[in-house]
């Protein structure tokens, strides 16, 4: 993010130093239910897409993304039951979506 300048810069790098703490937060749980469950995940590994790096073409990026998580995560969430997984899904959905609505912010 040492190149990144203007206004915006402290904002932005915040919110992915933010971002990376949460997501690694959010694989920490996932993890404690595959342990638990003794079982593998079964997801399909993505490429990145590759795009000049401008702020603007990363930030596009990865608001596709994040859009792609919170997707994913409610439907997640309406095939499980009542239970502790799905309260977690929930709250790892509330952060998805408040990282999907900063950075629709940053990009207006």
């Amino acid at each position: 993010m040492e190149q990144v300048t203007g206004p915006c810069r402290d904002n932005i790098k915040e919110h992915f130093e933010e971002h990376a703490k949460d997501e690694t937060d959010h694989i920490k749980v996932l993890v404690q239910y595959l342990k638990y469950y003794e079982t593998q995940p079964t997801t399909e590994r993505l490429l990145i897409e590759k795009v000049e790096p401008t702020l603007n073409n990363i930030l596009q990026l990865q608001l596709k993304y994040e859009k792609m998580a919170v997707e994913n995560y409610t439907k997640f969430k309406g095939i499980l039951e009542d239970c502790n997984l799905k309260v977690d899904i929930e709250n790892i959905l509330i952060v998805e979506t408040e990282h999907m609505q900063d950075l629709e912010n940053y990009l207006k």
